[in-house]
């Protein structure tokens, strides 16, 4: 179990845009890039994901680009991980592991769902405490 490249990208250009709320800078597209080193076109669509998802707005003109909808404090890691990438595990899994039909042939009798439901279980805890604040700060 790993995080995807939009996971990981989506995260740290948000830490990015909440380094600027305190003072309401607005972060463009070109300067995330430049700051995490991700090119403008992955930094465009991540920054358009988590527009769509509400927790960015975007400004236009001289003074523009994108700003958080709320405090950092007040935006979960979860949520975060859960617009850019999905879960873990999903509760319609098996409807989408079939090889021949579209059903897994395990969905009345599964021995690992439980399993899958346990680590998200595990995973969505550990991540509903945890905010953008604190992670831009360094979780210890």
């Amino acid at each position: 179990m790993k995080l995807n490249m939009q996971e990981e990208y989506g995260l740290r250009c948000m830490i990015v845009i909440a380094s600027g709320y305190e003072n309401k800078k607005a972060f463009t597209i070109p300067e995330i890039s430049q700051k995490e080193e991700i090119s403008e076109p992955t930094v465009a669509k991540i920054l358009r994901i988590l527009r769509m998802g509400g927790f960015l707005k975007s400004e236009r003109g001289h003074l523009g680009g994108y700003i958080l909808t709320k405090s950092p404090r007040e935006i979960l890691v979860a949520d975060l991980l859960h617009i850019l990438g999905g879960k873990l595990y999903e509760d319609n899994m098996c409807e989408k592991l079939g090889a021949i039909s579209d059903l897994c042939v395990h969905i009345k009798n599964c021995k690992v769902r439980g399993l899958w439901q346990i680590l998200q279980d595990a995973i969505d805890t550990a991540l509903k405490g945890i905010t953008l604040e604190e992670l831009s700060t360094g979780i210890k």
